[in-house]
Order: structure tokens, then C-alpha cells, then sequence
């Protein structure tokens, strides 16, 4: 009687790559394979047909001595080949990162890099993150913030946009 209740999911294209975020890329294969329960004898010949640019002339590459790869040697293969220095590139981007709009644009940029990276290395200190978000911050905004001790990102955040708002409100007088 409750399967009577099951609602179907709604439609679901499944992830494209090109080369970038693998590891984001195989983690989104494996929900899509899990929701609509695709048999993993399959999953290889599913994902290659959602490889695109120069990943998709690699992997043609790649079957031409690996006929039948497992799902982990395939996944495997795409990390060796996409994936070594993903970590370094987005720790790279997150350091040169510096605030040039207003607080929430930086704070959305700031926490794309910083979520890519506890993807990839959940180990990182939170307290990495809060300094290097302060540093990233306007001069005019670093040392007000600064002093508060800020204990997380979003509090550091708040903070900030409330000294642009009140810098802002003083401006405007």
C-alpha cells in the first residue's frame, strides 16, 4: 500500500565534463546512477557519453587500451588525468582572491573556493578560511573586522557589511 504513494522524480540531465572539478563531476554521476537506480555495470558507458571538449578526446584516447575499465578504474583514470593539481589551482585562486565589489559578491566568491576545497580536503582548518577571508577584505574593512575576532565566515561577513553600510551611510551625509 505506501509504494501506491511513490512520486516519481522529476527529470534529471545528467552531468556534463569537461575537464574541470572532477571530483565534483564523479560525485554527481553517483547520485544521478543512485536516484534513477542505474545498474553499475552501466555507469561507465552512461558517464562517457557526458564527456565533452578535450576530456571527451582524452577518454576516446583512454579506450583505446582500456576496453572495459570498472567504475573505479575509470573514476581513477580521471582523477590521474584532470585532477592532481585541482586541489593546488583552487587553494591558488582562493589566496589571490581579493575584494574588489561589495561584501556579499566577495563572500559568494570566497565561499565557492573555500566549499571546493573541504571538498577536496576536509581536513582544512576552518581557521585557514577566516584569515584568509579578513585578508582578501577592503583595507578600509580588514582592521574593523580584524578586531572583532570574527569566529566564523559569516560573522566575519556581517561585519564587514555592516562597516560598508555605515561608510556608506556616512558618504552619503
Amino acid at each position: 500500500p505506501r509504494d501506491e504513494y511513490m512520486v516519481k522524480p522529476p527529470k534529471h540531465d545528467f552531468p556534463h565534463f569537461d575537464g574541470d572539478s572532477p571530483s565534483l563531476w564523479i560525485d554527481r554521476c553517483i547520485t544521478y546512477f543512485e536516484l534513477y537506480r542505474v545498474p553499475p555495470h552501466s555507469w561507465v558507458t552512461t558517464a562517457s557519453l557526458y564527456i565533452d571538449g578535450h576530456a571527451a578526446h582524452w577518454y576516446q584516447a583512454y579506450r583505446q587500451t582500456h576496453r572495459s575499465p570498472t567504475w573505479d578504474e575509470f573514476t581513477a583514470a580521471i582523477i590521474t588525468q584532470f585532477g592532481p593539481d585541482e586541489f593546488e589551482v583552487e587553494m591558488h585562486k582562493l589566496l589571490q582572491l581579493r575584494q574588489t565589489g561589495i561584501v556579499s559578491e566577495y563572500r559568494t566568491t570566497f565561499e565557492a573556493h573555500m566549499y571546493h576545497l573541504l571538498a577536496l580536503d576536509a581536513s582544512l582548518n576552518p581557521k585557514l578560511f577566516i584569515t584568509q577571508f579578513l585578508l582578501g577584505l577592503r583595507d578600509d574593512l580588514r582592521a574593523a573586522v580584524h578586531l572583532q575576532e570574527p569566529s566564523s565566515i559569516m560573522r566575519a561577513a556581517v561585519l564587514a557589511r555592516i562597516i560598508e553600510e555605515e561608510d556608506g551611510t556616512q558618504r552619503a551625509r
